[in-house]
């Protein structure tokens, strides 16, 4: 063999052995990203499924609190029609305790005038 015939095989073995590496290293980078793509994924997964349950919470929540506002409401309209009862009452005794001394001036004055 000649000199050049020996420097083109260890060339030609040095760009095998490189691309050999450069394969390796591709699949293991490869190996790597799949890895990581898996764990983005499966992260994903877990927080559509937290979400997904977050979600339903809320919904649940926001169904008890318009149950609760209508029962308030209601609580509201009885109050509101006592407080009504209560305000005519108290009107009501108002005006017999102004027809009451009304009649009492009108019977002073009449026992004052001799009638």
């Amino acid at each position: 063999m000649t000199e050049e015939m020996i420097k083109g095989l260890s060339l030609y073995e040095l760009k095998k052995e490189d691309l050999n590496k450069l394969k390796k290293w591709k699949e293991e980078e490869y190996s790597k990203i799949r890895s990581d793509l898996g764990l983005i994924l499966e992260g994903q997964k877990i927080n559509q499924k937290d979400l997904r349950l977050g979600f339903i919470g809320l919904a649940t929540q926001n169904s008890e609190l318009l149950e609760l506002n209508k029962k308030l409401s209601q609580q509201l309209e009885r109050v509101e029609k006592e407080l009504n009862v209560l305000q005519k009452e108290r009107e009501e005794k108002k005006l017999v305790r102004i027809e009451n001394a009304y009649r009492n001036v009108n019977q002073s004055h009449r026992k004052f005038i001799g009638y």
